[in-house]
């Protein structure tokens, strides 16, 4: 029997909006597939579907400000304050108030356009100071170098370098020490010390004198061999 239903109490399925009625429904007993459904009650001013906020008027350091969403069933509008963003600020341009050197960090400053009172105060970086670097001649044996300041970066030939390496594979190099944006670069020669000549550098200034008046008596023997020839 098609109408021998054995209908449930009505529920309500879909709620009552700002532009629609609420939706009641009931379901026969003996075949759930069979359904009934009526509009109750009255449409719900309240009852919005709104949208995202989209902000209107954004909020200073100084001012609140606004912003708006819209129902998307009956288009109308919402708006509300924003607080006050005290980091909101319009900066103007940096200003040096102290000016950097290679010992000491300079300042800038910047105030608000909108309140004088609102400033901000950041350090500018000292200067780099240029690498002066010691230990390196331009021909040497076995050399090693430093320099000032002492953590910045080196390449030798370019690998990194540390500094007080000794040097000892025989050729050409180039050291290049950058401290920020300044670089030194020193190109030097590295040369093999034969097992006859004596390295004048390691010995004390009493050797240097022996080899020296050895040099000389070697040149006062052959010129008198010379002469009696």
């Amino acid at each position: 029997n098609p109408t021998g239903h054995a209908y449930g109490d009505w529920t309500v399925t879909t709620p009552a909006t700002c532009s629609t009625k609420a939706v009641e429904t009931r379901v026969c007993a003996n075949d759930p597939t069979h359904t009934e459904t009526r509009e109750v009650g009255e449409v719900n001013p309240e009852a919005h579907v709104w949208g995202d906020w989209t902000v209107t008027t954004p909020a200073t350091c100084v001012d609140k400000g606004s912003r708006t969403h819209t129902c998307t069933l009956c288009h109308a509008n919402e708006s509300e304050d924003i607080d006050i963003d005290p980091d909101a600020h319009d900066w103007d341009e940096w200003v040096v108030t102290k000016e950097p050197t290679e010992t000491e960090q300079g300042e800038k400053t910047r105030v608000c356009k909108l309140n004088e009172d609102h400033t901000e105060t950041v350090a500018i970086p000292s200067l780099a100071a240029v690498p002066v670097v010691t230990g390196i001649e331009d021909v040497s044996d076995k050399p090693s170098a430093t320099w000032e300041p002492k953590d910045a970066p080196a390449t030798l030939n370019g690998e990194p370098y540390t500094p007080g390496t000794e040097i000892t594979e025989p050729g050409e190099y180039e050291l290049i020490v950058t401290n920020l944006d300044k670089t030194t670069t020193v190109k030097f020669t590295v040369t093999k010390k034969t097992d006859d000549q004596p390295n004048t550098s390691d010995l004390p200034i009493a050797g240097i004198a022996v080899v020296a008046l050895i040099a000389s008596a070697a040149v006062v023997v052959i010129a008198r061999k010379k002469r009696l020839a």
